[in-house]
């Protein structure tokens, strides 16, 4: 299966889908790692966010932003750890691929030299 001639992030999934492989959305990713933090922060709450808090003081609201502004600053925190645990991840398993190739392609190679000798 070669990769798809367009390079749109559209035509990447629907590859990296034919090949088994499941890759969360930036939502999703968002989400799970955000609910960790501040579940009021996740998507599905973003719209109705202020309608709990609509007599709240401005002292509250001040201390309700702050907050948020913590949450969001340890959401990029674990989103970069996430990230570069993906790439490692992405990485080791490459290099088990390459690993995992050499070894047939070697043993591929040893079958027709013993296959020719035997010829001789």
């Amino acid at each position: 299966m070669t990769p798809p001639a367009d390079d749109t992030a559209a035509h990447k999934r629907a590859f990296l889908t034919q090949l088994g492989v499941q890759i969360p959305s930036g939502k999703e990713v968002y989400d799970s790692i955000m609910g960790n933090i501040e579940p009021e922060l996740v998507t599905e709450n973003l719209t109705t966010l202020d309608e709990p808090y609509a007599d709240e003081s401005a002292e509250d609201r001040k201390a309700r932003y702050q907050r948020y502004t913590e949450a969001f600053a340890e959401y990029r925190k674990q989103f970069t750890q996430w990230a570069g645990n993906l790439r490692q991840a992405v990485k080791t398993f490459r290099r088990s691929v390459v690993t995992a190739s050499e070894t047939k392609s070697r043993a591929d190679d040893e079958i027709a030299i013993a296959a020719l000798e035997a010829q001789m």
